[in-house]
């Protein structure tokens, strides 16, 4: 979101839903939907698509006396959603309602000037935030992303053609606004995945994007989680054969990856631990006693065709939709309740049959359910220590004047600099002892 301007639904009018004394707060009401607004745009959302807001943070811009009774007037009057109480992150969860889902956005100035004052010292703090946790590579590439530009008149017509369920709250025209008005957002997650002004951005419009006139090509790593989830599998198998065979003393150091502690250069960060025992019990092998199974997924995901796989089994269903299914399903599936009940899933039934000692694994390191994020937690480090610590820094090393955009485990640039590319990608698995397939297009 803009400092100085409001990013709402064009038919969001906040005297519809504050009276009384709230009257004064009008600004107040477009803040809180402005956020939720660009958030849903940038994709800062959970797995129910709900913006987390910590009432410490709303308290810090919004004012305090009336913070409360100013939520509760959007949410009684249905102009936004609340989701449950988030116990680990102390938030709660917002969303805008279908009444706005088909309405175009527009910009609204900031008029009240405590609440002007209030956004721009609550960004300061974010942006010094932000910025402590760079990393020589992260400034690079947001320096990178202010050369992008956008064929306007090729996106509006695409814009155009998009359905609501392609182009919900019209997010997609905001951050096509945001590229041709030289908005660039940049941010690095908890768990070092990058947020840039493409990220969120439909493959639909992506061929509008140009750099000086010249259209992008990208590299890619196919099936790149899940590959990388064979690499760590096979990690931590070594690590119980060893201790099955007896073959280490007590207190030699092993190496069991670590979501929690970011590490950008070299290969993927690692946490020590002294116990050999101990660190098997981590990750729940003490009864893993085969992995017949592990060869054939490595082999499938190293090669980029474990979905093709899949999908023989798996008739009418789509690559895209089996994507989707294969995150939510299967390396993110949630417990349904305390009682254990789970919601049937074909992909994941499918998968289990096939594979299941890779199976097996996934539960233990998500602890049946209840812990779902931890998996997935893991591979989006690995992933960005892969893209952004080696192969992206070695770039900003050896070819620091190179155009390159990433999208999470993919990297875009003109035609030219592809081969460069490429071979960055395959030094990097060289460098790292496992072998990915690459997939390159416009």
């Amino acid at each position: 979101m803009d400092e100085y301007q409001f990013v709402l639904p064009a038919s969001f009018d906040p005297a519809e839903f504050l009276t009384g004394r709230l009257t004064k707060r009008l600004d107040d009401a477009r803040y809180l939907v402005a956020m939720i607004h660009w958030k849903m745009a940038i994709g800062c959302v959970d797995e129910r698509g709900s913006v987390q807001l910590r009432a410490q943070y709303l308290g810090n811009v919004m004012a305090k006396d009336d913070c409360r009774s100013v939520i509760d007037a959007l949410i009684d009057g249905g102009a936004i959603l609340r989701d449950y109480y988030c116990l680990g992150e102390k938030c709660f969860g917002y969303r805008l309602t279908d009444r706005f889902r088909n309405v175009p956005y527009v910009r609204v100035a900031v008029t009240d000037p405590r609440l002007r004052r209030a956004i721009e010292r609550n960004h300061e703090r974010w942006r010094a935030k932000q910025l402590a946790s760079y990393q020589p590579v992260h400034h690079h590439l947001n320096e990178q992303q202010h050369q992008l530009s956008i064929h306007f008149e090729k996106a509006e017509s695409i814009l155009h053609d998009m359905t609501t369920e392609e182009n919900p709250f019209d997010c997609q025209r905001m951050l096509v606004d945001n590229i041709r008005q030289r908005q660039f957002h940049f941010s690095v997650g908890r768990y070092g995945r990058v947020s840039n002004a493409i990220t969120n951005l439909s493959r639909l419009v992506r061929p509008a994007l140009n750099l000086v006139g010249s259209s992008l090509h990208g590299v890619d790593i196919r099936c790149c989680q899940p590959a990388l989830m064979g690499r760590m599998i096979h990690e931590f198998h070594i690590v119980f054969e060893s201790l099955q065979r007896g073959q280490r003393e007590r207190g030699q150091r092993v190496c069991i990856y670590d979501s929690e502690k970011p590490q950008l250069r070299g290969r993927p960060c690692w946490r020590h631990t002294a116990n050999l025992q101990t660190t098997c019990e981590t990750a729940n092998l003490q009864t893993m006693t085969s992995f017949d199974s592990l060869s054939h997924y490595i082999e499938l995901t190293q090669n980029g065709i474990l979905y093709e796989h899949l999908l023989e089994q798996l008739d009418g269903m789509s690559r895209d939709e089996l994507k989707k299914r294969f995150l939510t399903d299967l390396l993110a599936k949630r417990k349904a309740s305390k009682s254990g009940a789970e919601y049937p899933s074909r992909v994941e039934d499918c998968f289990k049959r096939m594979f299941p000692d890779v199976y097996q694994f996934i539960r233990r390191i998500n602890k049946d359910g209840f812990e779902h994020c931890n998996l997935i937690r893991e591979l989006q480090r690995a992933e960005s220590s892969l893209v952004i610590g080696q192969v992206c820094e070695s770039l900003r090393l050896n070819y620091p004047t190179m155009f390159v955009i990433t999208l999470h485990d993919a990297i875009y640039t003109i035609e030219k600099n592809i081969p460069v590319i490429v071979r960055e990608f395959e030094r990097a698995f060289e460098a790292n002892g496992f072998s990915m397939a690459l997939k390159i297009g416009e």
